[in-house]
Formats: C-alpha cells, sequence, structure tokens
C-alpha cells in the first residue's frame, strides 16, 4: 500500500536534530574526543586529539572552544582561537603553522550558552554564567554546568543554548592564584544541591561571624555560597597548583640544519587541500629531489583542569608543499626537532 508523501513528510521532519539546520557563526564548542577532518568529506585525512575516559553526557566541559569560518552541509571549518575563552583548554600546534583549518561535524559541537544567565537560589547563593560558558542538558529539565571540575545544576531557557556563540572576551574572568580556599570534605549548598568542592579558591571573602560567603570565580563562571569561617584557610602551593598543561611535542632537540627551508607564507597541504600556512621559515633535513616536500606537525590539547587522555590517538598531520617553493640558503645552524626555528 503506497501512502501520499504529505503523511510521511512531517516523520521525516521528526526524525531531524534540532540543530541540524540551525546557522553558526561566531565560535564554537568541540568535544575533546571529536574527529577532526582536512577537509569537509569523508575520505579526507582524519586526526583526533583525545579520548574521553566517560560518555559526554558525563563530561560537561571538556571542550575547545573554536572559531567558524564556513558550513559545508554536515560539516563545519573551524579554526583555533587565541586563549581558551569560557572552557578549560585549548588546541594548539608547533609555532611555525599559522591559520590551521580543520573540518568538524556538527555532532562533535558541545551546546553552550548564548546569553547572560543569573540565578539567585533560596538559600541565598547565586550562580552567574556568560555566553560562552559549556551546558548540557540533562534528564531533568536542567543543564549541567562544570565550575573547576565541581558539576552545578540549574535551570537554563532552551532558548538561551544553541551551537554557536558570540565570544565577549573583554567580560572573561581569568584565572588567577587565589589567596583562600576550603578545607578538605567542606560541603556546601547550591539550592537543593550538597557539593563537596575540592578546587575552589575565592576571589572574595565576606565574613559573617561563623559564616562566610565564599565567591569563586572561574572564566566565565561566578558563584556566591555561604560556608562555615572555621572551613576557610589560606592557601598554600599545594592549593594552587592544579595545572595539567600538556607535555608532548617537546622542543628544543639541537642539530645542524640543511640550507633547504620552506618559507613563510607558503601553503601547506594534506591531499591536495590547504590546512595551514608555514609562519616562520621551517627548514628541512635535507635536500629533495621529490615533487613535494612535507613535514610532520602534532596537534595537542593544553588543558588546566581534569585534562583528557591523549594515549593511543593519532594527532599528526603530514603537510606537504611543492619542492618549487623550497629556498635555499648557504649558513647553516642549530634548530628544533620539532619546529623552533629561531635563528
Amino acid at each position: 500500500m503506497r501512502f501520499p508523501l504529505l503523511v510521511l513528510l512531517p516523520c521525516a521532519l521528526l526524525a531531524t536534530p534540532a540543530w541540524a539546520d540551525e546557522p553558526l557563526s561566531g565560535n564554537v564548542l568541540v568535544w575533546h574526543d571529536a574527529t577532526f577532518y582536512t577537509d569537509a568529506n569523508d575520505g579526507a585525512t582524519t586526526v583526533h586529539v583525545a579520548k574521553l575516559d566517560a560518555p559526554r553526557k558525563d563530561r560537561v566541559g571538556h571542550v575547545v572552544a573554536m572559531h567558524v569560518l564556513s558550513t559545508k552541509g554536515d560539516f563545519v571549518e573551524v579554526e583555533p582561537i587565541e586563549g581558551r575563552d569560557c572552557t578549560w583548554s585549548q588546541l594548539v600546534t608547533n609555532d611555525d603553522l599559522a591559520k590551521l583549518r580543520l573540518f568538524v561535524r556538527r555532532g562533535d559541537l558541545a551546546r553552550v550558552l548564548t546569553k547572560p544567565y543569573n540565578k539567585t537560589f533560596a538559600d541565598g547563593s547565586k550562580l552567574t554564567l556568560r555566553p560562552g560558558t559549556p551546558v548540557l542538558p540533562t534528564d531533568q529539565s536542567r543543564y549541567a554546568v562544570s565550575l573547576r571540575g565541581e558539576i552545578v545544576y540549574t535551570e537554563i531557557s532552551a532558548s538561551a543554548t544553541g551551537f554557536s556563540y558570540t565570544p565577549d572576551r573583554s567580560r572573561v574572568t581569568a584565572v588567577t592564584m587565589q589567596e583562600f580556599t576550603l578545607a578538605p570534605k567542606t560541603t556546601v549548598k547550591l539550592g537543593d544541591q550538597t557539593l563537596t568542592p575540592a578546587h575552589w579558591r575565592a576571589v572574595a571573602l565576606e565574613k559573617h561571624g561563623a559564616q562566610t560567603v565564599f565567591t569563586v570565580e572561574d572564566r566565565c563562571t561566578s558563584l556566591q555560597v555561604t560556608v562555615p569561617t572555621t572551613a576557610v584557610k589560606e592557601a598554600d602551593e599545594d592549593d594552587t597548583s592544579i595545572s595539567f598543561g600538556s607535555t608532548s611535542g617537546g622542543h628544543g632537540l639541537l642539530e645542524l640544519r640543511d640550507e633547504a627551508f620552506i618559507p613563510p607564507k607558503t601553503p601547506l597541504s594534506v591531499k591536495g587541500h590547504t590546512v595551514a600556512f608555514a609562519a616562520k621559515p621551517i627548514y628541512l633535513p635535507a635536500r629533495t629531489s621529490t615533487k613535494n616536500v612535507c613535514i610532520e606537525r602534532r596537534l595537542r590539547l593544553e588543558a588546566d583542569i581534569l585534562p583528557p587522555s591523549d594515549d593511543d590517538v593519532d594527532a599528526s598531520l603530514r603537510l606537504c608543499a611543492p619542492a618549487t617553493l623550497v629556498a635555499h640558503e648557504r649558513m647553516r645552524s642549530a634548530r628544533s626537532a620539532h619546529g623552533s626555528t629561531s635563528r
């Protein structure tokens, strides 16, 4: 039996994800375990920079902010931004590459707050979020937000979230070494939630006898809770040393370099598609008689807290340029084995 097309069409529309046709502009948040493509097709070279140790629904905040360049169907062309915006991490590579451009699928974008959010709970605690904050919808019609690794939940209008946002860097709170922290195993209340934060540091204290208003800020998030005054202690080095920056991609191994080099501004491609440009002279280990010269460069995440795993991931890109663009000089000097080309 054949059904009219008009009967079947609404069902097809209902099956389409809500974000499938959402216009994207400004910045997006890309999941740490996303697949990066060098071109907007399934046959393109892919690269991964991290794995998650749990499903995404349990890892809110494990994202990196990137700038949208274009959209091509299900693919979004993105480039790394300077800094970390409202996230804990950023995508980096060697300093001899510029204008790195990659593609991700829309399904690898995380939901993000697009409008300012402020809430005062019945117990007097307060939560302030700025656009660019990673959020994750839950089954309880609330959104999960990560504050320095501690998950809090709050009601946010769906209209205040999306999959791209306009960055507001002038309002981003820098993460600084703070003077006060909480004693281990201190519990705090945020509305109906009970939390036991491990890494909160105060940017402001307001003492009221046995109780103290403890204000925490982390980039685009601000929180005020009331804690016992006796639980507030002066931070020491162990409290403030929570950085887990990546140590991969070592630098500084010196060796003699050949006179051949890839000049600055030279397009670097993968399978004929330009992915980046040379930011400075890239010296080659030897002369070449092949049609193209190629270099290996590794992508990596640098994270403040809760670092993702980069074990067993292929994070290297093989970038090539026509041999006809290679320049030569008579000097021989030292270079870094991983892309630092200071002379």
